[in-house]
């Protein structure tokens, strides 16, 4: 079969318009016959990058790989420039690939165009522009050290190394975003005062604390992880006992009756709480003695259990609060010490819980059922609501039934009269126009007969004459005949 490319397209059978037809380069990026015979090998296949053109890939990171990729394969007879548009197109996969060959067959003749074209499509504007407000308003996170707040500042720069930012106000910015306490690191470090130095000495400076941070860092994390670790594990375990206790509690039957009420302090009468005695509590022969909940029954158990837990949360707030470089200089007991205060403090709120059980458990089917009375009062007052809903409802859709009715009648009110000053205006119209009409015709003039005039030659008389005064005013009472009356 011939090459269709050279044949004219009147000469073209039918059935291959349905066809494509590739020309000789169909890649974007056109190679010289030199870069076309360069020979590239599998483990040159091997060093080079691939970009996928997802959302989330690095466009300059990639373009970075792979021009160290690129350093690492033999040149020949080729300069660098030509060695990466000859090796771009197989780093292309996916969406990438797709987009490189979406471009004009080619458009692309030098390797500054291509990737100028190729950064244009994966680092847009509005990213230079996040990253340049990244770095001008730059901040120190808390708790991190100085080396990890430098190496992201730092990290910030070499993702848009087209920032514009001048290197003066750079080593400010770094500066600014700083806490109080690492500036007064910075000034110490530079014998007093930041701004006494150059911006190169600053940037020393900051270099310089920076592998200082780097070589402490082992030693205080190792340390802050161990006990965060311990921490978390304490914390655990209690929410588990916490769960455990909800869980045990909810699975309780529920008593009919309740026989028996103890008074509450009744082992403490002789001693310590004489006070007591003469209190509607503390006398067991008050008639009128009933038993009353300490925390009340309006309180739900899950409060209760949410401030044990939230004083068990506490205690290890206190102890994560302590500074953590703290604990080099103390002795090592002291966190076996904290964890063991935690544990009591768990056991006094376990007891505390366990009370307040004991206490409320008598009087909870009581508040169940008022519970559930109070959940049919409230029922039956949502079914009434509904009705009167329902009712609102059914009312509003009539209401606004008429209201449609009432605006079709209105429109159709409104087309008749639009049809009615519609043919008036047609009848004014058209009177107007007799009205012109009768006018035109009552102002022309009556014609009058030419005057009859016999010029003698030689003479200097002349003989005129004139149709008689009757006949005039017989033309002229004929022509008022002819004229119609003018429309009222």
């Amino acid at each position: 079969m011939e090459n269709l490319s050279s044949v004219p397209v009147i000469q073209r059978l039918m059935k291959y318009f349905a066809l494509p037809i590739l020309g000789a380069q169909p890649s974007a990026i056109l190679l010289s016959d030199l870069q076309r015979s360069y020979e590239l090998k599998s483990s040159h296949f091997n060093t080079l990058p691939v970009f996928r053109g997802e959302p989330d890939e690095d466009s300059l990171q990639f373009m970075k790989e792979y021009y160290d990729a690129v350093t690492t394969i033999r040149l020949g007879e080729l300069t660098e420039d030509q060695l990466r548009m000859r090796c771009f197109s197989y780093c292309m996969k996916d969406e990438a690939k797709k987009w490189l060959l979406a471009l004009p067959a080619g458009s692309l003749s030098t390797w500054e165009a291509v990737e100028t074209k190729f950064f244009s499509r994966y680092y847009p504007v509005w990213k230079t522009r996040e990253i340049r407000g990244n770095i001008a308003t730059f901040e120190e996170e808390p708790g991190k050290a100085f080396h990890e707040t430098w190496d992201r500042y730092k990290s910030l720069l070499a993702q848009c190394p087209h920032h514009m930012f001048h290197f003066v106000l750079l080593v400010q910015c770094f500066y600014d975003g700083l806490t109080g306490l690492t500036q007064a690191t910075i000034d110490n470090a530079c014998g007093g005062a930041m701004r006494e130095k150059t911006a190169r000495e600053v940037f020393v400076v900051y270099e310089m604390l920076g592998e200082n941070s780097q070589q402490r860092r082992g030693r205080d994390d190792s340390c802050e992880e161990r006990t965060n670790a311990d921490l978390g594990m304490q914390l655990a375990n209690m929410s588990r006992e916490m769960e455990n206790l909800k869980a045990n509690f909810g699975q309780q039957p529920i008593k009919e009756e309740v026989q028996v009420v103890y008074p509450y302090q009744d082992n403490h009468q002789a001693s310590n709480s004489q006070g007591w005695q003469d209190h509607q509590w503390g006398s067991q022969d008050n008639p009128s003695f009933t038993k009353q909940p300490i925390s009340g029954l309006e309180e739900p158990i899950e409060n209760t259990v949410a401030q044990v837990g939230k004083l068990a949360e506490k205690a290890l707030t206190d102890l994560q609060s302590r500074d953590v470089n703290s604990l080099e200089v103390e002795e090592p007991e002291f966190v076996f010490r904290s964890s063991e205060g935690i544990y009591d403090r768990v056991d006094e709120s376990m007891h505390l819980l366990e009370r307040v059980f004991e206490e409320e458990y008598g009087q909870h089917e009581k508040k169940v059922e008022e519970v559930a009375q109070e959940s049919k009062e409230l029922i039956s007052q949502d079914v009434s609501l509904e009705k009167k809903i329902n009712s609102l409802e059914k009312e509003r859709d009539s209401f606004l039934r008429v209201i449609e009715e009432l605006k079709d009648e209105l429109a159709q009110k409104d087309e008749a009269l639009d049809l009615m000053k519609t043919r008036e205006l047609d009848h004014l119209a058209k009177l107007a126009k007799a009205k012109q009409e009768l006018m035109a015709r009552g102002k022309e003039a009556i014609p009058f007969p030419k005057d009859e005039i016999d010029l003698g030659q030689g003479t200097s008389s002349a003989t005129v004459t004139k149709p008689s005064l009757n006949q005039s005013k017989k033309k002229a009472t004929k022509k008022s005949n002819q004229v119609p009356p003018s429309h009222p």
